[in-house]
């Protein structure tokens, strides 16, 4: 889940046997929606760009798509297939 923590929106896990939330990593700014395709890889949207994060061995975002040149500049909504071979995502045209 997503929660704004001192300005900042962060990624964060909840642990429900202690109720003990944990940041894993901030959200790309003005993004707050992500896809989880196993425990550690987190994929975000930002305008035209899909970036990945593993947090067991990254330390920040990287880059993996940019799908400017099909007419895409505001990801959205982000869903992964259950084989993980599969990636969908709402381009939000209302967004200027």
């Amino acid at each position: 889940f997503t929660q704004l923590i001192d300005s900042t929106r962060w990624i964060c896990s909840i642990n429900f046997s202690t109720q003990k939330i944990s940041k894993i990593i901030p959200c790309l700014k003005g993004s707050e929606d992500f896809a989880l395709f196993d425990k550690d890889n987190f994929i975000q949207g930002n305008q035209s760009k899909l970036f990945n994060f593993n947090a067991a061995t990254m330390k920040d975002w990287k880059e993996i798509a940019d799908f400017k040149n099909q007419g895409v500049s505001s990801i959205k909504r982000i869903v992964i297939n259950k084989s993980n071979s599969k990636i969908a995502f709402v381009n939000d045209v209302s967004t200027p």
